[in-house]
């Protein structure tokens, strides 16, 4: 529970500090992965010292190592954006606003509460003796005990969402850091074989729960993506591209915005840059569901032709298959708001040789408009 005096009192200035080392932090490892390219994993890979097949597992390791850099400073950049959003009204990037604005709110109610001659206790609550400001017109005792719960109910709004944020903020930063032996950056090559333990295989049986559960709804997409994830197949996984746009009514309106960009070109052939789309993750039917289970957000491009008011085209999809590590700042999966397990642990089913992940790839048949 959020404490009212610790909120009026909170000095916010070490938290900024924090976002600007984490900022520091990542553009320097972003400058020693670079270096690092240049003076080693360059010459490696380019033979011009060392050849044969020693020269090329050290190529390929130190290549491996440069990525680990970026990956760690990926998460140190998205660390100080997200310690940002928090504390600054500039970033405001959580679903519970930020400690700025919480904390200059309440200060304004205390502030209310001190013209009236009351007095916020640290769980919120207001009160204290009343008295008669001279200067101001007699209100009464009544006036001051509206004058209390109105500030009350406000004070208590905003330590709500206090509570809030502080319960984002603590699932937020366990993704960002991890737990113990789970954490791994973008590497996914370093299989291990027979080095699953209880542990991975307990999350194994429990995803294989998950595609029974999956299939009983009918989600049909998402339990076949997830058998082919478990099942180790890797390589391209093909999906109807036109089902997804007919049961995604977002992928649709995506779409429309892009057709329409693209009415705006010279006439020719076109392709299209790779734009985001996504399942409505709040939408309660059965093809959002689907696609939301087995893709969450995606990718697409549209390639053809424009001639005049005409456009003939297809819609090319893509998505990397894969479960989140803390590097990605992927969170637990959860079932009605109880934590099931750590994407993490299903992302090392693929360290320890138990999965695959894999390219999602599709494409619509060909339209005319």
């Amino acid at each position: 529970m959020a404490d009212a005096h610790a909120l009026l009192n909170l000095d916010l200035k070490g938290m900024r500090d924090a976002v600007d080392a984490w900022e520091a932090i990542a553009t320097k490892l972003s400058n020693h992965a670079e270096s690092f390219q240049e003076s080693v994993v360059g010459p490696l890979r380019k033979k011009s010292r060392w050849s044969g097949e020693d020269a090329d597992e050290a190529a390929r390791t130190c290549g491996r190592v440069k990525q680990d850099i970026d990956a760690v400073a990926a998460e140190a950049a998205a660390l100080s954006s997200y310690l940002n959003g928090i504390v600054s009204a500039e970033g405001d990037g959580l679903n519970f606003g930020n400690l700025t604005d919480h904390r200059e709110e309440a200060v304004a109610l205390r502030e209310r509460a001190a013209e009236k001659g009351l007095t916020v206790q640290a769980d919120g609550q207001v009160g204290g003796v009343f008295f008669e400001d001279p200067a101001k017109p007699s209100t009464g005792q009544d006036g001051a005990d509206s004058g209390a719960d109105a500030i009350e109910r406000d004070l208590k709004a905003v330590m709500k969402k206090v509570n809030s944020l502080d319960e984002e903020v603590r699932d937020g930063l366990e993704v960002a850091f991890g737990t113990e032996d789970n954490f791994r950056t973008e590497d996914r090559d370093r299989v291990e074989e027979d080095q699953a333990g209880l542990k991975d295989i307990w999350t194994d049986l429990k995803l294989q729960g998950v595609q029974m559960y999956l299939n009983m709804r009918g989600w049909d997409e998402a339990a076949d993506m997830l058998d082919h994830f478990q099942k180790g197949k890797g390589g391209e996984y093909e999906i109807d591209a036109d089902k997804l746009l007919d049961d995604l009514p977002k992928f649709q309106q995506d779409l429309d915005g892009t057709l329409e960009d693209v009415r705006q070109r010279p006439d020719g052939a076109f392709s299209t840059e790779w734009q985001s789309s996504s399942a409505d993750h709040n939408a309660e039917d059965a093809g959002n569901r689907n696609w939301y289970y087995a893709l969450n957000n995606f990718q697409y491009r549209v390639v053809g032709e424009k001639n005049g008011d005409e456009l003939t085209y297809h819609v090319e999809v893509q998505k990397d298959y894969d479960w989140g590590l803390p590097s990605e700042h992927r969170r637990d999966l959860e079932y009605w708001g109880a934590p099931v397990f750590e994407q993490a642990d299903i992302a090392r089913l693929v360290y320890v040789g138990k999965a695959e992940d894999y390219d999602v790839t599709g494409r619509t048949e060909t339209r005319t408009e």
